[in-house]
């Protein structure tokens, strides 16, 4: 960057002496001149730019010195150049070589022949506004005045390149930030479900191709952890996870070097006690028990928390790895199925999964019966949760939710269902029903007298919908059929489905586009996409993902990546919503980050269609109760 007191360094290339002289001493002459004797003209005087000139007879002395100023860290701003003197007709090489050592310079080219450069040099380095075409220089007021306008326009650019830079390395950081967090548990710091899913796709990849076990999954769950959790309290807790983890992690590497050093140990953690080693490698089933059993021995020994003797026991159950798994999911079901069948023998032995554990696959039959009948009679609900504007507190959308509640079994969750339909071919008939619910409410709601003076409906589109359904068709009819605003459509696409299928994908986004239908990335900060993602489809918002948002109140770490998440998103142009706000530190941390929109139960939680339209009629109070809840 360019100091204030520090001169512009300028470059006259003529082969005429005169010329060269006669330019130097204009350029100086742009300078501040002698110190003036009165206060206020001597701080002008200061503020004026200086200019140091050098002068050369031809391109090559000229390249020569622009190289040597760039290596001394003391670069040209503006190079004038002799047209006619140039090696070629028209001066572009002079051009050509100077921006291949430096694309800032400030080039003004002269030549006065009838003929003139201005044609031909366009043509050749392009148009740009690093570069002036002049007949001649003229006077030297005109030199001067180059000389003021180009420095200061070097200087900017100057400026603002450095700018951009530091900007590009701030968001490169919290995207990386953004990435382990996504990748990663922060407590135990192991690998987290992400990026086991990616190893055991690659695992599944080479067992298609080989009929031996080629991996072992080991699921493994702490026996006695609520116990200790409660009684001991949460800190305890915390403390004997990061152990266990720790165990896991080097006693499942000391075992792989000493017994079995071709094999890979994967670590990872799942969730709350529970914990997966995944084995990479020509495995038999003996070796894997034999770790089993060795792992929990070692997890078993006493550990010394806070001032308490803990004791900790481990079951774990067995899937080895078959061509006969499609999924990285049905893997980890079967190793959970046998964890689940350790447990429940009460022995300290490994259960290795076996066709008899498929209880699971039953509950599954009996769901899609069920679910066939439910799409038939129309059984499945929507709940809708309130979106409010942060800055105001006031009702701005919904999210719609797809229910449905078995008689028996309870709720069933939307991924479980959706997935169920497409196995069934119902995929289409849902979606389209769900999606024509929602509109269909909005358009009732938004011819209600007594309602906010904006309202969106915001729906999520599956992974499934996604890759099965032509989405932009589906949601292009509800709208044509229900008249709403299409923009007062927000689709929530999740980073990963969107970069599943990329080509896919935008296609599918620039006909929603087209239709004036807005699309936000949901989860924004759990998956792999790049930063320029993020225009290359034209995305419209980011939804943060309630990990970020449970800890924001609490962590200086998470509130600065989502504060470079609620920058990005602002300077590209997008709205921000954050989903998942349960307290009052958390609503107004995000209000303070500058986030637009907020979704969670310390706002409101999901509620029926009446619930909804009684809330739309009495918005006003809403944000009322927000704005006193976040006081």
């Amino acid at each position: 960057m360019h100091g204030p007191r520090e001169p512009y360094r300028v470059l006259v290339i003529d082969r005429d002496r005169a010329r060269r002289e006669r330019v130097r001493s204009a350029v100086v002459a742009a300078g501040p001149g002698p110190v003036p004797p009165r206060r206020g003209d001597r701080r002008r005087h200061l503020t004026q730019p200086r200019f140091e000139v050098d002068g050369a007879i031809d391109v090559r002395e000229g390249v020569r010195l622009v190289r040597e100023a760039l290596l001394g860290g003391r670069p040209y701003a503006i190079v004038f150049v002799d047209g006619c003197g140039s090696a070629s007709t028209d001066g572009s090489d002079a051009i050509e070589r100077l921006w291949r050592l430096d694309a800032e310079l400030q080039i003004v080219l002269c030549d006065d022949r009838a003929d003139g450069p201005r044609a031909a040099v366009t043509a050749r380095v392009g148009a740009s506004d690093r570069l002036l075409l002049l007949p001649s220089l003229g006077d030297e007021l005109e030199v001067r005045q180059l000389a003021r306008v180009l420095s200061a326009k070097w200087s900017v650019t100057r400026t603002a390149r450095t700018y951009l830079d530091e900007l590009e390395a701030a968001v490169e950081a919290r995207t990386e930030d953004l990435r382990r967090a996504a990748t990663h548990d922060k407590l135990t710091g192991l690998p987290n479900r992400t990026l086991l899913d990616e190893r055991l796709a690659a695992c599944l990849a080479r067992a298609s191709k080989d009929p031996a076990p080629t991996f072992a999954l080991l699921f493994l769950d702490c026996d006695r952890f609520k116990s200790i959790n409660d009684s001991l309290g949460h800190e305890v807790g915390d403390r004997l996870l990061i152990a266990i983890a720790d165990r896991l992690y080097h006693g499942s590497i000391e075992w792989s070097g000493r017994q079995v050093p071709t094999l890979d140990v994967f670590c990872c953690r799942l969730s709350g006690d529970e914990f997966v080693v995944l084995l990479e490698g020509a495995v038999c089933l003996d070796a894997v028990r034999a770790f089993a059993t060795t792992l929990m021995e070692d997890l078993a020994s006493p550990y010394c928390l806070n001032g308490h003797e803990v004791l900790a026991s481990a079951s774990i159950g067995i899937a080895m790895g078959h061509a006969r798994y499609e999924h990285p999911e049905d893997v980890v079901r079967d190793a959970d199925a046998a964890m689940y069948a350790a447990k429940g023998r009460g022995t300290s032995d490994p259960v290795v999964f076996d066709h008899t554990m498929q209880e699971t696959t039953t509950r599954r039959l009996a769901l899609e019966q069920d679910l066939r009948r439910a799409v038939e009679r129309r059984e499945m609900s929507q709940h809708y949760q309130p979106i409010i504007s942060l800055e105001s507190g006031l009702l701005v959308g919904f999210e719609s939710l797809l229910r449905w509640h078995h008689p028996e079994r309870g709720r069933v969750s939307p991924v479980e269902s959706l997935a169920l339909a497409e196995d069934l071919g119902l995929i289409h008939e849902l979606s389209a029903w769900s999606i024509h619910d929602a509109l269909s409410r909005l358009a009732t709601w938004s011819s209600e007298p007594v309602r906010p003076p904006y309202l969106f409906m915001s729906i999520n589109i599956s992974r499934t919908q996604m890759r099965v359904l032509d989405v932009a068709a589906v949601v292009g009819g509800a709208i044509d059929a229900t008249g709403v605003d299409p923009k007062a459509v927000v689709l929530e696409v999740s980073e990963t489905t969107i970069m599943d299928d990329p080509v896919r994908s935008d296609r599918m986004l620039t006909d929603l586009r087209e239709r004036g239908v807005r699309v936000f990335v949901d989860d924004f900060g759990t998956g792999y996409s790049s930063l320029s993602c993020l225009q290359q489809f034209g995305l419209d918002g980011l939804k943060v993902d309630r990990s970020f948002v449970a800890t924001v109140s609490h962590r200086r770490d998470y509130a600065a990546i989502v504060h470079a998440v609620v920058t990005l998103a602002h300077n590209l142009g997008m709205q921000l919503v954050a989903e998942g706000i349960e307290t009052r530190q958390q609503l107004s941390m995000l209000q303070g980050l500058g986030c637009d929109h907020g979704q969670g139960f310390y706002i409101a939680r999901p509620i029926a269609a009446d619930g909804a339209a009684a809330m739309i009629r009495n918005w006003a109070d809403l944000g009322r109760s927000i704005r006193r809840r976040a006081a």
